[in-house]
């Protein structure tokens, strides 16, 4: 049991309130502790998801980017073997 938890059974047993009843206390409170760890992880994770997305849509842009590039200097490459067949060399 999470300390809340373990403080609520605890604090129950005290009041008088059966041990079957503290203990289902107790349990409701760590479900509900549970559930907003599960909440905050869901919300990071959806965080991560577009975090990766936008990631994934810049290296597109990069990947294009080094393709023109690349597609440049063949293109100067190509020219200056043009040029040099031309004088001779």
């Amino acid at each position: 049991m999470a300390h809340a938890a373990i403080e609520l059974y605890e604090t129950l047993k005290e009041a008088g309130v059966s041990d079957e009843k503290a203990r289902t206390a107790a349990e409701a409170i760590e479900n509900i502790q549970d559930n907003k760890r599960f909440c905050q992880i869901e919300s990071e994770l959806y965080g991560l998801k577009s975090d990766v997305a936008e990631l994934k849509s810049e290296l597109k842009i990069v990947k294009w980017m080094s393709a023109f590039i690349l597609a440049a200097n063949m293109a100067i490459f190509w020219m200056l073997i043009k040029m040099a067949m031309a004088h001779g060399g």
